[in-house]
């Protein structure tokens, strides 16, 4: 019994002379954030951009890779179809249309989505090769990335509203640990409305000063402070003048 007991009390000595050692261990590339939302629109044009996902690191010398899971998922996670559309770059973290999603696809999908009004797909996004099995989408090694398809197509740029032309419609939300390396988490610009309206340029301000937190837009560079909130001024020009919208950024989640 005293044997068991002493050895008891050596694994905890142990533990409290390594923890300081363990707080201290690079946890890996991470996902900025767990879920992401664009529209999708019929007929949209093969190559058009669609959205980034970035990647915060542990350490200074990680550098990430991106790959998307094999199929589309719905509803109650059912497993519609392979992702024959959507492609990501690597080093990059861009995901783009592979090839254009046409009516016929549509009402596939919509059928394996069970016939729901609005129909919302989501892929999967890692960041590591090989690392995770598709089935073990966890953050912070991989994300969701959801899309709302719509039977129709893209929008006229001049029938666009300046809140629509600045900002996503799901107001985004961050993870971001502490007292790690800077890195771009964020990327403004609405890249689908930047691909199919060239006429009209977009730029962003940061409001109350926080300009000393953050680098240059249209990414947010996260440094040692932690920011619970961000407030924007998006400026618009194009032929018919200039609008002027502001939004709110989404408060970013310390981890």
């Amino acid at each position: 019994m005293a044997k068991a007991t002493s050895g008891a009390a050596g694994l905890r000595l142990l533990l409290l002379l390594l923890l300081p050692l363990l707080g201290k261990v690079a946890l890996g590339l991470y996902f900025s954030r767990d879920a992401y939302w664009e529209k999708l629109y019929v007929d949209q044009a093969a190559g058009t951009p669609l959205l980034y996902v970035h990647a915060l690191r542990d350490a200074p010398e990680e550098v990430p890779s991106f790959r998307l899971g094999q199929h589309l998922y719905g509803t109650y996670r059912t497993r519609l179809h392979e992702n024959n559309w959507i492609c990501i770059q690597e080093d990059t973290g861009l995901l783009y249309l592979n090839r254009s999603l046409d009516h016929s696809s549509w009402e596939k999908l919509s059928v394996r989505n069970r016939g729901f009004p609005l129909l919302t797909v989501y892929l999967k996004v890692f960041l590591s090769p090989t690392s995770l099995r598709e089935g073990e989408c966890q953050w912070p090694g991989c994300a969701r990335v959801y899309f709302s398809f719509f039977n129709t197509s893209f929008p006229a740029c001049s029938s666009l509203k300046p809140r629509e032309l600045c900002f996503p419609e799901t107001r985004p939300s961050f993870r971001i640990r502490e007292n790690r390396p800077p890195g771009t988490f964020h990327q403004f610009r609405l890249l689908p409305v930047q691909f199919l309206c060239p006429n009209i340029s977009v730029a962003y301000r940061l409001l109350e000063d926080r300009e000393s937190l953050c680098g240059k837009l249209p990414g947010i560079q996260w440094h040692q402070r932690p920011v619970q909130a961000a407030f924007l001024w998006c400026q618009l020009q194009h032929a018919r003048g200039g609008h002027l919208s502001r939004g709110h950024l989404g408060d970013p989640v310390c981890e």
